[in-house]
């Protein structure tokens, strides 16, 4: 399978992600790898030890985007075209418009430009970009957003799943209160989520976009 590379903005984005490929998606669990930035990820592809599915913290939004478009310059640099995704929260401003804006700009900017001047195509409905070097292999670039903001989705199912966390207000002030409930790590919570989420639509929904994405289906 080609190499996917997906950057998201923080921590809990990243373990929520491991989970999602390793539970849900079904990935085996060595074929996923996460790594805490940008500089983690590149080490891993020089020394020829990339995961198939290398999920990255992109320091919030919009540093994310901006992760993901120095990225494709280095792996250009590196001969190692691959698929390149931002998951991103629905409530930051549009993802794959701020990813097509960035992209643009740093493209333009000629100090980036003298020696990389791929051909771009959009498909927007799809939310993917496709970058053409030439004779050189194409690189995919594509974005997918978490209705709200991950954080919500998980306090509002563990208000389905416990009532009693109902008198908490704010999603990290529910997220810490279940760790204390349930004796586990804010690690755990955001792991064990995937379970309450499996009926809920936006989440099936949210499941086949991302299979897509990551050549699964």
């Amino acid at each position: 399978m080609n190499k996917v590379i997906i950057i998201c903005e923080g921590q809990r984005d990243r373990i929520f992600l491991h989970e999602v490929m390793t539970y849900k998606l079904s990935f085996d669990s060595i074929q996923v790898n996460a790594h805490p930035n940008q500089l983690s990820l590149v080490t891993d592809i020089r020394r020829k030890k990339q995961a198939n599915i290398s999920i990255v913290e992109g320091n919030g939004f919009p540093g994310c985007v901006k992760v993901a478009v120095h990225l494709s310059r280095d792996l250009w640099y590196l001969n190692e075209p691959q698929s390149i995704g931002v998951i991103a929260d629905s409530d930051c401003s549009p993802v794959y418009q701020r990813m097509v804006d960035y992209l643009m700009e740093y493209l333009n900017t000629p100090c980036k430009k003298h020696n990389v001047n791929p051909q771009l195509s959009r498909n927007d409905s799809k939310q993917r970009l496709t970058l053409s070097y030439g004779q050189d292999p194409t690189m995919i670039m594509w974005t997918l957003e978490i209705p709200k903001n991950l954080e919500v989705q998980i306090a509002n199912s563990l208000k389905r799943r416990y009532p009693n966390l109902r008198q908490y207000h704010g999603a990290d002030e529910i997220i810490k209160a279940a760790c204390k409930m349930l004796q586990i790590s804010e690690e755990d919570v955001v792991r064990r989520s995937i379970r309450l989420f499996e009926n809920e639509r936006w989440f099936k929904t949210w499941c086949r976009s991302l299979k897509e994405r990551t050549g699964r289906s």
